[in-house]
């Protein structure tokens, strides 16, 4: 069953968000000691910020920024480089977590 239950948490990314699936992915969380996570899926129109984070963190160390300096400079570079693009799909995720967590509370509730 652990090996069976390990391969569907894998692709539980994969599953559509139907009521079943949400009991599943519930039951599979506890099953596991709590150890899934569940998040909505990227949006269709979202950013590929790989690239952008190797330019910042490029860019950061020829700058001489280090530790704590780095978040904040990565997260103002992909803004600009995206040209906002970074900061919309964020938010979309936010939103999609958040209605996701929504839709799960009810599963669980019922």
């Amino acid at each position: 069953m652990a090996t069976r239950l390990r391969i569907a948490v894998r692709s539980l990314a994969q599953l559509t968000c139907r009521t079943g699936d949400i009991h599943f992915r519930i039951e599979a969380h506890w099953q596991l000691g709590g150890a899934a996570l569940l998040l909505a899926r990227d949006p269709d129109d979202g950013v590929d910020v790989e690239p952008l984070i190797q330019e910042a963190l490029a860019a950061a160390a020829t700058q001489g920024i280090y530790g704590q300096g780095v978040t904040p400079f990565v997260l103002s570079f992909l803004h600009e480089r995206s040209e906002g693009r970074t900061l919309e799909v964020n938010r979309a995720l936010i939103v999609a977590n958040a209605r996701l967590a929504a839709e799960v509370a009810v599963a669980a509730s019922g």
